[in-house]
């Protein structure tokens, strides 16, 4: 009796350290996708600088991908549909006779890295471009080009956010996750922080989230005021969501009194009071140049993708 109880809790306790060694490996965040050998990869496809593709990719959980070897090679290029080349990971950034991609990888062991000229190692700092037909070439990093990130499989535990950031909080009564900022932003940086992690500046749906995101913030933060995700639009000043709602389809709008009220015809970004004596959840329009705290959100349907899922959309 005692052995067969004894092989019962063995067999259960193999089966979650299981489940979890596979859920660790196989999900990833909702916008990437898996390949076999690469890992997760996910396109952008919005050009930007060398170093801003680093740390778009770095604030996603993910390194800027390189053609490592013919097979990297090709799945990433396959993300292009023109000639327009990539960015890629390599750059002799740190010398410049060095080229190395951002595993540490150095030139001599990338295999077959097809040069539509050799670069200039005695010249200055430059980055490592990729077109469709895995031609590279040594660029400024100043340029703007597409890129790829990278996640290989299992490296790294994500939370129950779905996300590397352990910063941000699964929030029980609302199902989604959120984490206040440790630093002030303009509306359009803090927007453009959110949608890095994944998510989005928050937005507020119900009494029970604006109380639950006064709370959040106040503890670090027990005045001043927090980003949200709304802005005005248009002569009539029609105030929408960041998800294209109004603030009614959005389930709230707890204005202080007497706001929105455009101050000097210079306030078209939402926020929210969070010090003083005011109750909880109550907005306020700001200058969307001035720079305050903000609040990111990673929404319940965006959390984790499957290795199943991900397959499956392919």
């Amino acid at each position: 009796m005692n052995r067969c109880l004894y092989s019962c809790v063995l067999l259960i306790i193999l089966c979650k350290v299981t489940f979890i060694s596979c859920l660790n490996q196989n999900n990833f965040r909702y916008d990437y996708t898996f390949h076999k050998d690469v890992g997760w990869l996910k396109f952008h496809r919005m050009p930007t600088s060398w170093e801003e593709a680093v740390l778009r990719c770095h604030g996603e959980g993910a390194i800027l991908a390189s053609p490592l070897d013919e097979n990297m090679a090709e799945v990433i290029s396959n993300f292009l549909v023109k000639r327009e080349p990539m960015f890629t990971g390599i750059s002799n950034i740190y010398a410049a006779d060095e080229y190395q991609s951002m595993e540490g990888t150095p030139l001599s062991r990338i295999e077959k890295l097809n040069w539509a000229s050799e670069p200039d190692v005695q010249g200055a700092r430059t980055c490592v471009v990729m077109d469709r037909y895995r031609e590279v070439t040594a660029v400024p990093c100043s340029e703007r080009h597409s890129f790829v990130c990278r996640r290989e499989e299992g490296v790294e535990k994500l939370n129950d956010c779905g996300t590397a950031d352990l910063e941000y909080v699964l929030n029980n009564r609302t199902g989604s996750c959120y984490k206040p900022s440790h630093q002030r932003l303009t509306w359009s940086e803090a927007y453009k922080r959110c949608v890095t992690d994944g998510g989005h500046l928050a937005v507020i749906n119900s009494d029970v989230e604006a109380e639950d995101l006064w709370m959040l913030i106040r503890e670090q933060r027990p005045k001043g005021t927090a980003l949200l995700g709304m802005r005005a639009w248009g002569e009539h000043r029609a105030w929408i969501t960041v998800h294209g709602q109004s603030m009614n389809d959005a389930g709230y709008s707890g204005w202080y009194p007497g706001e929105p009220n455009n101050f000097k015809d210079n306030e078209a970004c939402g926020s929210m009071y969070v010090g003083g004596k005011l109750e909880a959840g109550i907005l306020n329009d700001v200058p969307c140049t001035e720079k305050h705290h903000y609040i990111c959100e990673i929404d319940s349907e965006r959390k984790i993708t499957s290795l199943e899922s991900s397959q499956n959309k392919k």
